[in-house]
């Protein structure tokens, strides 16, 4: 039973995170007239100037400083 709480614990959390990535990486696209966000991971060879990890990173660490579990 425990387990079972811990990982909706962790569902949760994930989706909370992941929600915000996306409102980022829309509001992102938008600003910077981005047409396509590409994992990194399904990518075979780029530029990388392109590759915008870290700034979105350091906007999801201004915009969430924690997650409540729930």
């Amino acid at each position: 039973k425990k387990n079972s709480n811990l990982n909706i614990l962790k569902d949760n959390s994930t989706r909370v995170i992941l929600k915000n990535i996306n409102d980022i990486l829309a509001d992102y696209s938008i600003e910077n007239s981005i047409s396509m966000i590409i994992e990194k991971k399904n990518i075979v060879i780029g530029k990388s100037d392109l590759d915008i990890t870290n700034e979105i990173l350091d906007l999801l660490n201004k915009k969430i400083t924690l997650v409540e579990l729930q």
